[in-house]
């Protein structure tokens, strides 16, 4: 009889253990999969690691959070005498690392865009700290601006107003400017990058009182596919 009780002690004992064991299980796997999420989205975020040192703190940070947020959850719980074991312990740190993954993997969705728009961004500020200059006799670079997938570059033609010029002229001056920036946009590895993000050029030309010329767009899309990718 005592044998018997024994073993059902020890049954019972095991069968408490076991999914136990299993939730503590789960709960590492889904803090490695928070870990992964995170990793993932700092990569999106940060294109051929323009950003590295900030990004290198912010996966810091998502790791020291992987282990606050759940705890401070768990001693939040306490308030309620019900989760005061550790059963309720580990199932709140289960349910809160799950939270945590879909909240990581969301965010997945608009990382690469985020990141390509900070790196654009950056391009843009070191561009206008040496601006504007003098291309030519007649062309000032006043000024670059980022445009969600477009990096636009402004330009003033100094010395013409929009009456002094005829529209052939100005068409045959647009026409002469879209295949030069084409050409360059195509083919120089500067611009390489924005080719291989799909990052459309746009460039702006204005007369000396400010009005609109011509606006001129380099679409990746229409360089060669050999070129596109060099």
């Amino acid at each position: 009889m005592t044998t018997n009780l024994e073993n059902s002690k020890d049954a019972s004992t095991n069968a408490i253990k076991k999914p136990h064991f299993l939730m503590v299980l789960l709960m590492l796997m889904l803090f490695l999969l928070f870990m992964y999420l995170t990793f993932v989205a700092i990569g999106l975020r940060s294109p051929e690691g323009n950003l590295e040192g900030a990004y290198n703190s912010l996966v810091i940070g998502q790791m020291v959070g992987a282990f606050i947020v759940p705890i401070f959850i768990v001693c939040l719980f306490q308030i309620f005498r019900r989760f005061r074991n550790s059963r309720s312990h580990v199932n709140i740190l289960v349910w809160t690392l799950v939270l945590l993954c879909f909240s990581t993997a969301g965010g997945l969705i608009d990382a690469e865009e985020q990141g390509l728009q900070s790196w654009l961004q950056q391009e843009s500020m070191a561009a206008n700290k040496s601006l504007p200059v003098m291309v030519d006799e007649s062309t000032r670079f006043d000024s670059t601006k980022v445009s969600k997938r477009s990096f636009e570059r402004h330009y003033t033609i100094i010395d013409i107003t929009e009456s002094e010029i005829d529209e052939a002229t100005l068409k045959e001056f647009e026409n002469n400017m879209r295949t030069t920036i084409l050409q360059a946009f195509c083919n120089n590895d500067l611009f390489f990058e924005m080719r291989r993000e799909g990052v459309k050029l746009a460039d702006i030309y204005s007369e000396k009182n400010g009005k609109l010329l011509i606006h001129i767009i380099s679409d990746p899309k229409d360089c060669s596919p050999e070129v596109a990718d060099h």
